[in-house]
């Protein structure tokens, strides 16, 4: 087979800018690792939702919203006892899936098997460290030799897959290192995502693992110039656009996010119908929009309006409305003193940088 580099390489790339089409399916909060910095790592009493209430996820995101495309989250879902059945079904429907995963119950090859010939499409990879820091930041010895085998396993039968790595103080000397062992092993896209302290997180100031984008900046930067350097697909999650000069074209705020078509409908994300864990959304702000496009740019504001912060620095830069700032904890906890408004005129359009961005079209 082709090396990783050679497939890389081949990808075919678009700049075109659509909503996206793909929704995502929680099948519960079970997980086989404890990552530190973890959403539900005060989660109680974590359980798996039951098949039929998944399916009718499932239905509910083909039918009533048109997605395409879904991602099948958890906990961690390759360790659902009917993922399989689950799989099937969405494939059945016209609903692509593929499955955000930690990989280590991949290290099975019949399980990978089994999920590739029930339908999964690609695989999203949680590598958030390497070797012995991956081991510490999932709470799990041994952790990253499953993971690389599970990479390696991944790599033998052809499937397609990109990663994810959640940015911290634990990791951020990495985050070349990491993209480096994406593109070797033939990750094609990679999404390097600023943690968010959100739900039980928002009220902590002491969070040991949190580190300033200051700080994270100059390590993701060299990261980002690798990849355009081999050409791998970068993307930056919920990052100000000021911490990252140079690279605005990979910066996805929530006003950018609804532009990728391997993040999530924020109207199907915002139902009231489904299991998802999500803050919902009051048919007043459904009924003021003319469409869909300006939907999403209602969400995006107003999750901004009540997740974040902003002061002087921010009420003066070009970028206000198409980037999020800091989050309400983030700014208590670190202040402003790192912001550096962009001058110029005010800046509305939230595809302006990302469309000069080449990303890897999915083909069948």
């Amino acid at each position: 087979r082709d090396c990783p580099q050679e497939k890389a390489a081949a990808l075919s790339k678009t700049k075109e800018r659509t909503l996206t089409q793909r929704g995502v399916l929680y099948v519960g909060y079970p997980c086989n690792i404890r990552c530190v910095f973890c959403y539900y790592t005060y989660t109680t009493g974590a359980k798996w939702h039951s098949l039929e209430e998944c399916m009718h996820d499932a239905d509910v995101y083909r039918q009533q919203y048109g997605n395409q495309c879904v991602d099948i989250t958890g906990g961690e879902p390759t360790v659902y006892p009917q993922i399989q059945q689950l799989v099937e079904h969405c494939s059945s429907i016209g609903l692509r899936p593929s499955i955000i995963t930690n990989t280590l119950a991949l290290e099975k090859m019949e399980l990978l098997k089994s999920l590739r010939d029930g339908g999964v499409y690609d695989f999203l990879c949680s590598i958030h460290a390497l070797d012995k820091t991956y081991d510490f930041i999932t709470d799990r010895p041994g952790a990253w030799t499953k993971l690389t085998q599970a990479i390696e396993n991944i790599g033998q039968i052809d499937m397609k897959w990109r990663t994810n790595c959640t940015m911290t103080a634990l990791n951020m000397h990495q985050l070349k290192k990491i993209a480096e062992f994406s593109y070797q092993n033939g990750s094609r896209a990679i999404n390097f995502i600023s943690y968010n302290p959100f739900y039980e997180w928002a009220t902590k100031m002491d969070i040991d693992f949190q580190a300033k984008h200051s700080e994270i900046a100059p390590h993701l930067i060299e990261a980002l110039d690798y990849c355009d350097q081999v050409g791998l697909e970068a993307n930056v999650r919920y990052f100000p656009f000021c911490a990252m000069k140079g690279h605005e074209d990979k910066s996805y705020n929530y006003s950018q996010l609804s532009y990728d078509h391997h993040e999530w409908d924020f109207s199907s994300w915002y139902t009231e119908e489904t299991n998802n864990p999500s803050t919902k959304m009051p048919m007043s702000l459904v009924n003021m929009a003319a469409d869909k496009a300006q939907l999403h740019y209602f969400i995006a504001q107003r999750t901004r309006a009540y997740g974040y912060a902003e002061n002087h620095h921010c009420s003066s830069c070009a970028m206000r409305l198409i980037c999020d700032g800091y989050t309400n904890q983030y700014a208590q906890r670190f202040g402003f003193e790192e912001m550096h408004p962009y001058p110029g005129e005010l800046i509305a359009d939230p595809t302006t940088f990302i469309k000069r961005q080449s990303k890897v079209i999915d083909l069948d």
